[in-house]
Formats: structure tokens, C-alpha cells, sequence
């Protein structure tokens, strides 16, 4: 009887704790017989309590990416936890880009409201500032020329990076070119793996990538085109980096 009775009430007492939230540690010798095996499946419970409760103390410390197995495919509680996991990671990230939206239009924003009347430096600035922010490999600014409807290009404005086809270029056609369709469309462009002869990034071994991620978006001024600004690098774009230019 007693080695049947103790046992019992000690799981008993354990489920008692269980109810109260708490998570007991399980001191009985486990006999071999049906009792053995509630035994070991308390012990198994509690044990996957713990985890799920360490597990969610590293959530809320931030650690979003905390790993967690369940029991099994039904393990109810396991899966709700992975899916607030990941619910709350998706969150932050997004939180994180929506600040790094903001910070980027806020220096932008006070290069425009400080600026003196020297124009080329304005430009400089934007472009150190789009590259800082976008962790761009190459950005220029174009300007339009339009004196003459007959000869229309644009001017290097001011740029980061560029190689030295387009810095011996007095003028851009704007014939077949990404810009040209920029300007005409007056919409942005954005291009995956894309060849440009104007735009080649150096890696850091001395070669050159023949294709990069291109964006190009129009300048316009009272609704009418004054230029383009085009960036590049062998990442793709985010959508968050391309809203923000």
C-alpha cells in the first residue's frame, strides 16, 4: 500500500503545485509499474515547462531569435509561443526600419533648411548623406540640360564613387539609358542584376561587377523633371530604402 499510496499523493501534491503556476521539482523514485510512468511524464511536463518558460523570459528581453523546438506536431503551446516569436520579431523589425525611415528624412529634411546658396555643396551633402543612410556602393545626381530641346542631356551634379568612364563624360545621353526613362516617365526605376557601363562597383580585390541593383528616381520641381538622382550596390534595394529616396 505505501509503496502505492506515497507515490500517488506526491504526484498529487506536484499537480497541486502545477495548478498554482508553480513548477515543482520532482523527488520520487520512479517505480516500475503505471505509476513509474505518470511519474516520468510529470517529470517530462515540468521539464518542458521550464523551457517554454526560459524561452519566453529571452523573448522579452529582446532576443527574437531565441530557438525553441516543440514536443511534437501537437504540442499547442510550443507552436503558440514560436508564432508570437515571430510575430513580435517581425514587429520590431519593422520598427527599427520605420525609425531608420524617419531619421534618414529628418537629416535630409535639415540639410534641405540649412543649406546656403552654394548648390554644388547642397548636393554633396544629399549624396553623403544617401550613401551614410543606404550603405550605397556608388550615387550620383544628374542634372537636366533643356537650353536646347534639340540637345537635351543631363550634367554629373555631384556623385560617390563612380568609376572613370563617367567622370570623363562631360554629358550623359539620355538615349536607351535608365535615366532617359526616368526623366520621360517621371517615375522611378528600379533594376535586379542590371548592366550599366556608367555604374561597375569595384570589389575589394580590384575587380569589377558588370551587374549591380540599380535605383533611379526623377528630381522634379513644380512638376517639371530637373534631374535624377541613380544609386548602386550588389545588395538588393529594400523597399523601406527605396521610399525613403
Amino acid at each position: 500500500k505505501k509503496q502505492i499510496v506515497r507515490p500517488v499523493l506526491k504526484v498529487q501534491n506536484s499537480l497541486i503545485q502545477l495548478g498554482r503556476g508553480e513548477l515543482p521539482e520532482i523527488n520520487i523514485e520512479t517505480p516500475d509499474n503505471a505509476i513509474g510512468v505518470m511519474i516520468k511524464e510529470l517529470k517530462k511536463s515540468i521539464g518542458s515547462l521550464r523551457k517554454k518558460a526560459a524561452f519566453v523570459e529571452e523573448v522579452g528581453k529582446g532576443n527574437f531569435y531565441q530557438e525553441f523546438e516543440p514536443l511534437s506536431d501537437k504540442d499547442v503551446q510550443g507552436k503558440a509561443l514560436i508564432e508570437m516569436r515571430n510575430r513580435l520579431a517581425l514587429s520590431h523589425e519593422s520598427e527599427k526600419l520605420r525609425r531608420w525611415q524617419h531619421d534618414g528624412l529628418v537629416q535630409l529634411n535639415e540639410i534641405m533648411r540649412t543649406s546656403n546658396k552654394d548648390f554644388t555643396d547642397l548636393l554633396e551633402k544629399i549624396i553623403e548623406t544617401i550613401v551614410n543612410h543606404i550603405k550605397v556602393d556608388q550615387a550620383a545626381i544628374f542634372l537636366l540640360h533643356n537650353e536646347d530641346m534639340n540637345d537635351l542631356h543631363i550634367q554629373l551634379g555631384a556623385y560617390y564613387n563612380l568609376n572613370t568612364k563617367i567622370l570623363n563624360s562631360k554629358r550623359y545621353e539620355l538615349k536607351s539609358s535608365l535615366i532617359g526613362r526616368v526623366l520621360e516617365t517621371k517615375t522611378t526605376i528600379v533594376t535586379n542584376n542590371t548592366f550599366d557601363p556608367y555604374f561597375t562597383i569595384e570589389y575589394p580585390d580590384g575587380t569589377e561587377s558588370t551587374n549591380c541593383n540599380i535605383v533611379v528616381i526623377p528630381l522634379i520641381t513644380s512638376g517639371t523633371v530637373v534631374g535624377a538622382i541613380q544609386v548602386a550596390k550588389l545588395e538588393s534595394f529594400i523597399n523601406e530604402e527605396i521610399e525613403l529616396l
